[in-house]
């Protein structure tokens, strides 16, 4: 009996502390945006951190004067894998708009990381989706990734000379045109070295500030530095041959790998894919593959479904 009384008398006392406790608030829950694999996910330790400047991206750095001026040499192969000739290219890049350019896209690192209280997700997600989508990156949710069709049309304009003198080159060494200066094109960007950008990367004038760009730079700073990986180099190509004319193109990507493609009837025995009915033949950018060939990794992984088709123009 004393048992059950001491009993009674806690579930009591636990109930009037429930009923008459002032209320604490609404229960914090944190979530982090992600793009596997290339970045981890970490967890906000301060409730308020994500809540506070939200929308505030502010890569910001002195105005630059001059440029530099960058000379290519590679050997080039025709579209059908006929070998040309050396191509070589010079071209000057605006220092002010490079900084541009690189400070226009990606977002810090720490909105990738956000709190919210129960209630708030959606409304916090869709401002995170609508700043983010201003600076190059899309979300879906807690997913997200780069946007290929912005970075490609924010580029068009600043490498639009570069595509001009890459054409005249062309001209003046071969006398030709149309489908191998596509090739002659293609053949620069995959002598590009290869190399992988830092993401998140340090903003030099704010050393504490790190920007996240999943991995993948710019086209125009892809041309300064004379390298990237194989996202990087496939929206260099396919800002450079969309400065051509009317030439439309998808983004493939997966498997940790992305290519593009290019509307065209395809040769036989060439790797193409067929996206809203139209045909694309597929081109490699990190390596010497002729227009119309791909890895046999790659092509299974197509075959299997493991890529995404980006209409990017």
């Amino acid at each position: 009996m004393k048992i059950l009384i001491s009993i009674l008398a806690i579930w009591f006392v636990a109930l009037f502390l429930k009923v008459f406790t002032p209320s604490e608030p609404s229960k914090v829950v944190s979530a982090g945006l992600k793009r596997a694999p290339r970045i981890e996910i970490r967890e906000s330790s301060n409730p308020t951190e994500a809540i506070q400047n939200l929308e505030e991206f502010n890569f910001t750095a002195p105005e630059q004067t001059g440029s530099v001026t960058r000379v290519y040499q590679w050997n080039t192969v025709g579209i059908r894998g006929h070998h040309l000739q050396t191509g070589k290219v010079r071209f000057d890049i605006s220092k002010n708009e490079l900084i541009r350019q690189i400070a226009s896209f990606g977002v810090s690192e720490e909105s990738l990381s956000f709190s919210y209280r129960k209630g708030n997700l959606a409304r916090i997600l869709e401002r995170k989706r609508r700043a983010f989508a201003k600076r190059g990156i899309l979300t879906n949710g807690s997913q997200y990734r780069p946007d290929y069709r912005w970075m490609i049309r924010q580029s068009r304009k600043p490498i639009q000379h570069v595509s001009q003198m890459l054409k005249q080159s062309f001209e003046k060494k071969s006398g030709k045109s149309g489908s191998d200066l596509i090739a002659y094109i293609t053949n620069f960007v995959q002598n590009l070295d290869y190399r992988i950008p830092q993401s998140p990367r340090e903003w030099p004038w704010k050393p504490q500030l790190q920007i996240v760009n999943c991995g993948v730079n710019m086209p125009l700073e892809t041309l300064y530095n004379g390298w990237g990986d194989c996202d990087s180099k496939s929206v260099l190509l396919a800002t450079l041959l969309g400065n051509l004319g009317n030439i439309n193109t998808v983004f493939l990507e997966g498997n940790r790998h992305a290519f593009i493609g290019i509307a065209g009837m395809p040769g036989r025995n060439e790797h193409f894919v067929t996206h809203r009915n139209i045909k694309y033949r597929l081109i490699e950018t990190t390596t010497p593959y002729p227009i119309g060939k791909i890895s046999k990794k790659s092509w299974t992984g197509i075959q299997k479904e493991q890529f995404q088709v980006y209409q990017v123009q």
